[in-house]
């Protein structure tokens, strides 16, 4: 499980005990069972913080619970990324990230080719289809478009709920003894679902769309339920 983010609800969650031996045998942090060049990213650390502060509040037995500061200098033990909507003091590599929201597609085949055209005119564009097979056909669809002519557009399998453009010309870059790979760069990146182009509704990964094939029969109006002979 790479990350906890919801796609879907849940009714129940199961999680099973690792056996343990020696001294404390019983207890340990789930962080001890990753691999040691595990990624840990923590979405909105002051968040998290408050959260796990009202938790414990809320619990009448806080025996064999971690703190709130033991549970975040466990994760701190990896290799950590925070990511926060607002500048947030660091002592390591730093970046602030400038996006912005994307236009609203039409959702109408014929237009979205020239829409792109239009809204990513000095944008390098990737768009994340939920199947292989979508790849193909909006590789189709896209295919006489400037855009595509032009090498900007990348099609790829993947889920991206909304859409952005980073602007890589105002991205800054704090860093100690590093580099970050677009503290130079120029212009802009624009991510996009397939799904919004044509305002479909995003499924959970893993997920395939199934479709029922209906049958077209045709028939008549009958006056009466004698008309109906065997088999009708």
């Amino acid at each position: 499980m790479a990350t906890q983010r919801s796609l879907a609800k849940i009714t129940e969650l199961t999680i099973l005990r690792v056996n343990s031996t020696g001294a404390g045998a019983g207890w340990a942090f789930f962080t001890e069972y990753l691999p040691k060049n595990t990624i840990v990213v923590l979405l909105e650390p002051n968040d998290l913080h408050e959260a796990a502060g009202h938790f414990h509040e809320r619990v009448a037995e806080a025996t064999g619970l971690f703190t709130v500061q033991g549970v975040f200098a466990n994760v701190m033990e990896h290799p950590t990324i925070t990511v926060s909507a607002l500048p947030r003091a660091s002592v390591e590599a730093t970046a602030h990230l400038t996006v912005e929201s994307v236009e609203r597609f039409s959702g109408q085949v014929q237009k979205v080719r020239e829409e792109l055209d239009t809204i990513a005119k000095h944008d390098q564009v990737y768009i994340a289809c939920q199947t292989e097979a979508e790849v193909k056909r909006l590789t189709e669809v896209l295919s006489a478009g400037q855009l595509m002519q032009s090498d900007r557009l990348q099609l790829v399998q993947g889920h991206v709920k909304r859409g952005f453009r980073l602007l890589l010309d105002r991205a800054q870059s704090v860093s100690k003894g590093s580099t970050l790979p677009f503290a130079d760069a120029s212009g802009s990146v624009l991510v996009l679902g397939s799904h919004e182009l044509f305002h479909k509704e995003l499924l959970a990964a893993g997920i395939k769309q199934t479709t029922t094939a209906k049958r077209r029969v045709e028939s008549r109006a009958i006056d009466s339920f004698l008309d109906l002979n065997v088999g009708d």
